[in-house]
């Protein structure tokens, strides 16, 4: 008897993990179909946020931030980045992607999170107090 009161417990207990784990992967599934994810058409640049510029991201370019005017072997298209723990950070929007392309600082953790192609998912580089989002267009509109 104690076998058979033993079995059922553990039954359900393999029920409810089973059920469980599959409400969790539809919703995954769910999440990838109903929700895809969309392109922007423009990057926004933030340094200590306040918005420094915005780009449109169908157009290829480097462009470098730099912490003061003294920045070696670059040519700086901003200035006057102080909080910047190297002198400069370049951001590449390149085929519809941006990433931090080159940075000068010790770490290099603004680089390592590679390319972003998707809007609303930015490159936060918070040692250097700076972040580059894609925005725009957006195929899901909300009433308000």
């Amino acid at each position: 008897m104690k076998f058979l009161s033993f079995c059922k417990k553990h039954i359900s207990d393999i029920l409810a993990i089973g059920i469980t784990s599959a409400v969790v992967i539809a919703m995954f599934i769910g999440n990838i179909f109903w929700f895809p994810k969309t392109k922007g058409d423009k990057v926004e640049v933030y340094y200590q946020n306040k918005l420094v510029d915005s780009f449109d991201i169908n157009v290829d370019r480097t462009i470098t931030f730099c912490r003061d005017k003294s920045a070696e072997g670059f040519s700086c298209d901003y200035t006057d980045m102080k909080d910047f723990q190297g002198p400069v950070v370049q951001l590449q929007i390149k085929d519809g992607s941006i990433k931090i392309e080159e940075e000068t600082s010790k770490r290099k953790l603004c680089s390592i999170q590679g390319s972003i192609s998707v809007s609303n998912t930015p490159i936060i580089c918070l040692p250097n107090s700076f972040m580059a989002v894609i925005t725009g267009k957006s195929e899901a509109e909300f009433d308000n």
